[in-house]
């Protein structure tokens, strides 16, 4: 969701819309996009390095991270899939700032919702 000043006032994924519409008792009608939106959002900046994206997707347990100028407004969304897109491959091939193992830590992060990423984890060490 973004203000009419380009702001980022939150964000809703599609299983943020499935969850909220299987834990509540009502029909999706019912359910209003600021009900289910994360707020206040989880974002990044332009010039962070991609470990800080990869250390709050991980800390935060989310797949998409708005991007923001040092002004709050929207500059992208960046995803795991556009980082693994981009990571080091097993030969060397020269990809900058991340590795696949890097991405693949992230997303078992994600996924195991029992355990502490901090446990987990060795993407900003």
């Amino acid at each position: 969701m973004v203000t009419d000043r380009g702001k980022v006032a939150g964000v809703i994924t599609d299983r943020d819309i499935w969850v909220a519409l299987g834990t509540r008792d009502r029909v999706a009608s019912d359910v209003t996009v600021g009900e289910v939106s994360s707020k206040p959002p989880v974002t990044c900046r332009p010039d962070d390095e991609v470990r800080v994206a990869l250390k709050i997707m991980c800390r935060e347990r989310i797949r998409r991270l708005p991007v923001l100028n040092r002004s709050g407004q929207l500059q992208g969304i960046l995803s795991v899939n556009d980082l693994l897109l981009r990571a080091q491959h097993w030969d060397g091939a020269n990809r900058p700032g991340v590795s696949y193992e890097d991405v693949v830590n992230t997303l078992v992060a994600i996924g195991l919702h029992h355990v502490k990423p901090k446990k987990l984890l060795r993407v900003a060490a």
